[in-house]
């Protein structure tokens, strides 16, 4: 991109970039017709290419955030963030329960929860909210447990997740894009690359692993944080649809402005304990933290997805085999401190897909912290220039010289 492009591309604010949606089809386990909401930055016809980034669990595409984007496209690409289902302002599949197995709809939600004796605990006290986080306890049991993913049903999968992200890139008329997934969304992104190899023009994966049964879990001490981080959430209200237009659908009152922020502070706390890394080498501004999950609270419609999200995370099945058969070129990118998914998960994942490349950043967590921005761009920039059209249009620029 020239000088006045990247310039013009600087001045812009993250209120001038449009909020689109698209249709991408319909859930075929629930029927439901999903729409996604999504961003773009720089040009359509950007010389080097499309870039799609997909994020993990229960996080929007604000945490993308609009620096780390435009400073992607001011390399000559086209940046796409989005929602995933479940989260944002893409479709929000209220209603869609998430069940242990062997029970129906037509159990009573308070029922399945205290009768379940996945834990060897009494439920909390508090009614729906109690049921809610006796759920989420077991929901993160399940995370490490052996076989633990058999307990509960999902309402979708990884791969209908991954569907959904073609599905944008067909909305696009996007034939090709360099794929980009960051926890579960760099889970999605593998199987993107592997159903969907005509699609992929670079694979870079951030913070994230194979589903291998064999991986490194995070320690109990991290599982019991995320769970009590989820009952925190469910007492503040995180159930409760955040928009009017939610609130609608469902017969109930949204948050206020005060509970929104109170969510907020428990969501940058969560950062702070678990996902920012070591403080020496990354350290963190926290009003500028509370700041952004100020801005991915009010972002959002309703998180009520999470669980939804996490089941289909947990019940995704190994992809090692397919891995090791993948021909595109891919960057795996983890910090060393990444307590939510261990560092030795991304040297795992490295090693099973042929020719790829482990980028460590020492000292970094579970976390897109701003100190990182350059390493990891120059980390996906570098990759994506691995491609097969990359290199033809570098070779078509040579040949003219």
């Amino acid at each position: 991109m020239s000088q006045v492009g990247n310039a013009e591309l600087k001045s812009k604010d993250a209120r001038t970039f449009a909020v689109n949606f698209a249709e991408v089809g319909i859930c075929p386990k629930s029927g439901v017709p999903i729409r996604l909401c999504y961003q773009t930055f720089g040009e359509p016809a950007a010389p080097n290419g499309a870039v799609l980034l997909i994020m993990g669990l229960a996080l929007s595409q604000q945490l993308w955030d609009v620096k780390f984007c435009m400073r992607l496209a001011s390399c000559g690409y086209y940046v796409i963030r989005f929602d995933n289902r479940d989260i944002g302002k893409s479709t929000i599949l209220v209603g869609r329960k998430v069940l242990p197995s062997g029970t129906t709809e037509s159990s009573d939600e308070g029922d399945i929860w205290e009768d379940s004796n996945f834990l060897s605990h009494s439920p909390p006290e508090g009614g729906a909210d109690g049921s809610k986080s006796c759920m989420y306890i077991q929901l993160a049991h399940a995370g490490i447990a052996a076989n633990g993913h058999r307990k509960f049903q999902e309402v979708y999968s990884l791969e209908d997740m991954a569907k959904d992200s073609v599905g944008l890139l067909d909305v696009l008329k996007i034939s090709r894009a360099h794929i980009v997934g960051m926890c579960m969304g760099g889970m999605i992104a593998q199987i993107i690359a592997i159903q969907y190899p005509n699609r992929v023009e670079s694979l870079s994966l951030i913070s994230t692993h194979s589903s291998s049964p064999l991986l490194s879990s995070p320690s109990l001490r991290v599982m019991i944080g995320v769970a009590t981080f989820a009952i925190r959430c469910v007492r503040k209200g995180v159930a409760i649809p955040l928009s009017d237009s939610m609130a609608e659908k469902q017969g109930r009152k949204p948050l206020t402005s005060r509970e929104k922020d109170d969510l907020a502070q428990v969501l940058a706390q969560f950062v702070t304990s678990f996902a920012s890394g070591k403080e020496s080498a990354f350290p963190i501004d926290h009003k500028a933290l509370l700041r952004q999950t100020r801005r991915i609270v009010h972002w959002s419609e309703d998180f009520s997805g999470f669980a939804r999200q996490y089941v289909a995370m947990i019940k995704a099945p190994c992809r090692v085999s397919q891995l090791r058969g993948l021909s595109v070129p891919c960057v795996v990118i983890h910090g060393t401190d990444d307590l939510l998914v261990p560092y030795r998960n991304g040297k795992k994942l490295a090693d099973v897909i042929p020719g790829s490349k482990l980028v460590g950043i020492e000292g970094l967590g579970h976390i897109l912290h701003p100190l990182s921005r350059e390493r990891i761009i120059g980390a996906l920039v570098e990759n994506m220039g691995q491609s097969t059209n990359a290199l033809s249009r570098s070779g078509a620029v040579a040949a003219k010289l």
